[in-house]
């Protein structure tokens, strides 16, 4: 299957994807919360976050391959049996996982080249970059860092939101009351005028 797909089809797929806000879920009983990017050509990647901020799960989804890090697991590489993508940010429980480690290395081998050609500013992808890189270096855990704001100051980002003051149209009132006096003069005007 990955056979068909170029390095150049992989980079694009990487440099397409995006960060869905509408997607982002706010966070739940324990402060996570789970963030989505699609790219439009064939790669989703949905990251888990923990209530302080921290990656505790990223899955890569590039056309039919799939490549999962769990913080606690490291790094899984597979197929996702369903094709193409993660289907919406559920956990792809359908990846079929590599057990030859040629295989996973030539994955993690084609996925390193993709995002290493990523240009963007993005946290999530930035570390996903990092993730992989590590693991074809032979480090599969990864790195443990911030890479977004903790729960609370979502929390308080969504409260200031909700209590915003709502920007209203300014009152005709003054216009009115300026365009009567003005009217007035003018009638003024003409009636002493004769």
């Amino acid at each position: 299957m990955s056979e068909r797909r170029t390095d150049d089809d992989r980079k694009r797929a990487i440099e397409s994807m995006y960060r869905i806000r509408a997607v982002e879920s706010p966070p739940d009983e324990k402060g996570a919360r789970t963030i989505w990017h699609r790219g439009t050509s064939g790669a989703e990647l949905v990251s888990w976050v923990d209530a302080a901020g921290h990656v505790t799960r990223q899955e890569l989804s590039l056309f039919e391959e799939t490549i999962t890090w769990d913080r606690s697991l490291g790094l899984q590489t597979g197929v996702t049996k369903e094709g193409d993508g993660s289907k919406a940010m559920k956990p792809s429980d359908a990846m079929i996982v590599d057990d030859a480690s040629a295989v996973r290395l030539e994955r993690v081998g084609r996925a390193r080249a993709a995002l290493a050609e990523y240009t963007g500013d993005d946290k999530f992808i930035a570390h996903l970059r990092q993730i992989v890189t590590d693991a074809g270096d032979g480090n599969a855990l990864g790195a443990f860092h911030e890479v977004t704001r903790s729960a609370n100051t979502v929390r308080l980002d969504l409260a200031k939101a909700a209590n915003a003051p709502r920007a209203t149209a300014p009152s005709p009132w003054p216009w009115l009351v300026v365009a009567a006096v003005a009217l007035t003069i003018a009638l003024l005007l003409v009636l002493f005028a004769r």
